[in-house]
């Protein structure tokens, strides 16, 4: 008995405990913006580079999701770029959740400047 009451407790500070370092998860992002986006770079938190494209060719349309995998638990920098070469950067987003969701708005994009109406 005194076996599983530890071991219901090891279960209970797993469960709610910080996901390790190791940790692979998704980012999906809803565009729930009027704006198309044509690139989208996901870095770890104020690294020099950018990396890659992670929509290649395509293009995130309004109403439109996309959803990366493989990102290890971590604060990130998001990099989206409109068509007409807009940036808008959106620094220190924790991705440390087994399955994140943004949702990106115009509002969250009118703070960017050259995303402006």
């Amino acid at each position: 008995m005194r076996f599983a009451a530890v071991i219901a407790s090891l279960i209970a500070v797993v469960a709610f405990a910080a996901p390790p370092a190791w940790w692979k998860g998704t980012l999906t992002i809803s565009n729930d913006s009027d704006y198309s986006v044509h690139h989208l770079h996901v870095t770890p938190a104020h690294k020099v580079s950018w990396g890659k494209d992670w929509l290649g060719s395509d293009v995130l349309l309004p109403h439109e999701e996309v959803t990366l995998s493989g990102l290890n638990c971590d604060e990130y920098d998001i990099k989206l770029i409109d068509d007409e070469g807009d940036v808008c950067i959106v620094e220190d987003v924790d991705l440390c959740q087994k399955d994140a969701h943004w949702e990106l708005t115009n509002r969250e994009l009118a703070a960017c400047s050259g995303f402006e109406k």
